[in-house]
C-alpha cells in the first residue's frame, strides 16, 4: 500500500507561513496600539499631576500658572499626535486584519483539500483491504474443498 501524499504540501506549508506571518504583524500592531493607548494616559495623568502640584501649593505664583498653562498646551498637543497616530493605526489594524482573514481562509482552502484527499485515499486503501481479504478468503475455501 501507498503511502499518502499530498501534492500540494509545500503549498500549503507556504499558505500556513503566510498565515503566521500576517498573524504576527497583526499583534505586532496591537502591541503598538497597546503602547501608544499608555502613552496617551501617561500624558493626561502627568498633567493632572502637575495641576495638582500647582494647585496645592500654599501661595501659587503668576510664573507657576504660566508655567502650567505652557505644559497644558504642549501636553494636549502631544495627545492629539498621538489621537491622530492612533486613528491612522486603527485603520492600518483593520487592513491588517483583512489580511489576516484572507491568508487563514486561502489557508484553509488547501487544508480542506487535502483533508478531503486523504479521505479519498483512505477510502481506496479500504477498499484494497476488503478486496484483498475477500480474495484470501476464497483461496482459504478453495483450498478447503
Amino acid at each position: 500500500m501507498k503511502k499518502f501524499t499530498f501534492p500540494l504540501e509545500s503549498a500549503l506549508d507556504w499558505r500556513r507561513r503566510q498565515m503566521e506571518t500576517e498573524q504576527a504583524r497583526l499583534e505586532a500592531l496591537e502591541r503598538r496600539r497597546s503602547a501608544m493607548a499608555s502613552m496617551l494616559a501617561g500624558i493626561e495623568q502627568s498633567w493632572v499631576a502637575a495641576a495638582e502640584a500647582v494647585t496645592k501649593a500654599k501661595v501659587i505664583e503668576a510664573a507657576e500658572l504660566e508655567h502650567l498653562s505652557h505644559y497644558r498646551i504642549a501636553a494636549d498637543t502631544k495627545k492629539r499626535r498621538v489621537e491622530g497616530d492612533l486613528r491612522v493605526l486603527a485603520g492600518k489594524l483593520e487592513e491588517q486584519k483583512s489580511r489576516l482573514v484572507e491568508a487563514t481562509r486561502q489557508f484553509r482552502l488547501i487544508e480542506k483539500l487535502k483533508e478531503q484527499r486523504r479521505e479519498e485515499w483512505q477510502r481506496q486503501v479500504d477498499a484494497q483491504l476488503e478486496q484483498e481479504a475477500g480474495e484470501l478468503y476464497l483461496a482459504q475455501w478453495i483450498n478447503q474443498e
